[in-house]
């Protein structure tokens, strides 16, 4: 049986809770679309940039930051990153003081490489989850992010 106190602080409830539940089922997931990822060259982490610069139209990095949730300085340091590997790139501020990012050559074959890998991951998800299930659960997810964001 799970203590209830350790050393007299009440550790009731923990179980329930939003940052611990949400930050380990995405870990495992995490783990499963890295191992997936793998052979073409990126982690989940760069697939989920670089898909977000290939469908937008000349992304802002601080455009890149929102849609994938992420703050500005995470965004930039992953950017520099993923522009080292050569998979980015990142202009300099313009008159809108806003970086223009973009996927280089090497990042658009990368992504090309990536992207059956992931279909497949995602395909072998679904149907182990449930195709409506996760639909319902994305539906789920947004809510519970925009909660998130409202009581930041």
């Amino acid at each position: 049986m799970a203590a209830n106190s350790v050393e007299g602080v009440d550790v009731r409830g923990a179980r329930g809770c939003a940052a611990f539940n949400l930050r380990k089922t995405a870990r495992v997931v995490t783990q499963v679309y890295d191992d997936a990822l793998r052979d073409g060259g990126l982690r989940s982490t760069q697939f989920t940039v670089l898909m977000a610069i290939a469908r937008s139209e000349e992304p802002t990095v601080g455009m890149l930051a929102e849609l994938t949730m992420m703050d500005s300085t995470t965004m930039t340091r992953n950017l520099r990153l993923m522009a080292k590997d050569g998979l980015v790139e990142v202009s300099a501020r313009g008159p809108g003081r806003e970086k223009l990012v973009s996927l280089t050559h090497k990042g658009t074959r990368t992504l090309a490489r990536a992207v059956p890998l992931w279909r497949a991951a995602q395909a072998r998800f679904e149907a182990a989850f449930g195709a409506r299930r996760w639909s319902e659960l994305r539906r789920e997810l947004d809510q519970v992010a925009a909660i998130a964001v409202a009581s930041s």
